[in-house]
């Protein structure tokens, strides 16, 4: 995230990646779909990952310092 808040020409950044999308791909056989997933914020029992709270501040940096009315 760094690299986009050094640059005065990128206005935000989405970082969209609930869940493992490799874990539900039809491809995925019985035999390897509970194999560790390092992708997404939950974990394959649903229960989120560690990093999540760090993630979710990076993704909303917004901080009201002051409301004025007009």
């Amino acid at each position: 995230m760094a690299v986009y808040e050094s640059t005065s020409y990128v206005g935000g950044v989405i970082y969209f990646d609930l869940t493992d999308y490799r874990s539900h791909y039809l491809v995925t056989s019985d035999s390897d779909k509970f194999r560790s997933r390092v992708h997404g914020v939950f974990d394959m029992y649903g229960k989120l990952k560690p990093y999540e709270k760090r993630l979710r501040a990076l993704s909303s940096p917004t901080e009201v310092l002051q409301l004025e009315k007009n």
